[in-house]
């Protein structure tokens, strides 16, 4: 762990690594009292590093996180199609005990921009979420990009967006000027998608491509 974080110092050519991200929840369990913990907190003691933290994959992983006495960072999946963080109070249990959440997949890896004919073909168990996702976007006259984005940033929370060309950094700086997505849009998404969806189609790691 020491030598990892000296050489990403070096490499991001700074003295002090803002956050480290524990990649698996479960790390915070075994791995943590085995030895994980005791060198992360050095690391931070020294301030080689500022922040602790662990990305999640649930609302029940992220309250267990939240509630580590080490932890100071959790990053937690929701979009339009995923709502349970929101619906689960994690946010407010952040707020709370004055630790910060980030957002990662407002795009579900790429599915809420995919057409329902792609999704078809790729992940059909997504096919009917992904036409009621359409019609919705439709009815509100915007683009299915332009909807994820903006239920994001009615979350009120730093996003986490992957891009994989300079275009697509450049178009989510312009998304970041829409507004935020209204109560009874998000209402709306609830009522036609939450029937449609479930942990198999939410979690990315449980999809069969």
């Amino acid at each position: 762990v020491h030598r990892s974080i000296q050489e990403s110092r070096r490499r991001l050519g700074v003295d002090q690594l803002w956050g480290i991200m524990l990649h698996r929840p479960q790390w915070l369990q075994a791995s943590w009292a085995r030895g994980l913990g005791s060198a992360l907190r050095r690391e931070r003691s020294t301030g080689a590093v500022r922040y602790l933290g662990t990305s999640v994959y649930s609302p029940e992983e992220a309250r267990r996180a939240l509630e580590h006495p080490d932890i100071d960072i959790v990053q937690v999946p929701c979009n339009a199609w995923d709502q349970r963080a929101m619906d689960s109070g994690v946010f407010e249990l952040a707020r709370s005990l004055d630790k910060l959440c980030f957002v990662r997949s407002v795009y579900l890896q790429g599915l809420l921009t995919m057409s329902p004919e792609d999704v078809r073909r790729c992940l059909p168990q997504a096919w009917q979420a992904s036409k009621a996702w359409h019609e919705v976007a439709a009815r509100m006259g915007l683009s299915t990009l332009r909807l994820a984005f903006r239920f994001g940033l009615m979350l009120g929370l730093p996003l986490v967006i992957g891009a994989e060309t300079p275009a697509q950094v450049l178009e989510n700086l312009m998304l970041i000027g829409e507004a935020p997505l209204a109560p009874e849009a998000v209402s709306l998404l609830r009522q036609h998608l939450a029937p449609l969806v479930d942990v198999a189609t939410l979690n990315p790691s449980l999809w069969e491509l």
